[in-house]
Order: C-alpha cells, then sequence, then structure tokens
C-alpha cells in the first residue's frame, strides 16, 4: 500500500507543525530549522485539503482543541463542494500539489496532478488562471514559479 504524499512534522526548535512533501527535506515554517534531527511525525495526508486540517488542529493548544472542533464546520460538507471539478479550491490544491520542494510547476507534473484529481481543464488554462490570478509566474514554455 502506497504512503500518503503529505507529513504534517513538528520541529524540535519551535514545537511548530509544518508540512512536507513525502520524501522531501524537512524545513519548518516558522524558525528555518531544516534537517531531520528532532522532527516528530504528526501525521499524514491524502491530499492538500486534509493536511491543512490537521496542522491548523495540530498548532492549537491542546486545551483549545475541543472548543475549536465544536466551532468549525463540518469536513464533509466542505469534501462535497470540493468534489465540483470546477472547484477554484480544487485547482488551486492541484496546483500546489504540482509544484516541487522550491515552487517549480513543470507541465507534465501540473498534467498528472490535475489528472489524479479529476479536473477537467489543461494545464495551459490551469497555469493561465493561476497567472491572473498572480499564483503563478511563467518561468520558461511549459514551466511556472508558484509565488505564494
Amino acid at each position: 500500500m502506497e504512503l500518503p504524499p503529505w507529513d504534517a512534522l513538528r520541529c524540535g526548535e519551535c514545537e511548530e507543525v509544518f508540512a512536507r512533501k513525502r520524501g522531501a527535506l524537512p524545513r519548518c515554517s516558522r524558525c528555518g530549522k531544516s534537517g531531520e534531527d528532532g522532527i516528530t511525525i504528526v501525521g499524514t495526508a491524502e491530499n492538500p485539503h486534509e493536511l491543512q486540517a490537521l496542522i491548523a488542529m495540530a498548532n492549537v493548544p491542546s486545551e483549545l482543541r475541543r472548543e475549536l472542533a465544536e466551532k468549525l464546520p463540518d469536513p464533509t460538507s466542505d469534501i462535497q463542494s470540493e468534489s465540483d471539478e470546477k472547484s477554484p479550491m480544487r485547482t488551486l490544491n492541484a496546483v500546489r500539489e504540482a509544484a516541487d520542494d522550491k515552487g517549480n510547476i513543470k507541465r507534465h507534473n501540473l498534467q498528472k496532478t490535475i489528472a489524479r484529481n479529476r479536473i477537467s481543464a489543461s494545464p495551459e488554462q490551469i497555469a493561465e488562471w493561476a497567472e491572473a490570478e498572480g499564483l503563478l509566474v511563467r518561468v520558461s514554455e511549459g514551466c511556472w514559479r508558484l509565488l505564494e
């Protein structure tokens, strides 16, 4: 069985939980510490949406988690809205997922990601939309850089 593509990791220096694509070198988004030393795996996620929820809850102090969980919307309602193949959030998550650890996106990686996420638009249509939204900048033909 294949492991999920995302890890949620806790930094040994500052205790912040952050994400990495499986196989990438971890680098804390808060303090900048990189490498495996002192890093613990908090959980894994199948997609960026699941990863976001996992990290958000892990970074909330334990005494506030239950209260926050009661106030958050039912996660199944978000999943249902993301099943729409034209969902901007679903498309944005696919763009993020296609990026390598330096934020570069190649056409073939974007094509694989949109196929896996069952998005009907072409890589060029998605890149054009993302460029117009200020999320991507074209580096060369068939290659973009994620700006967020």
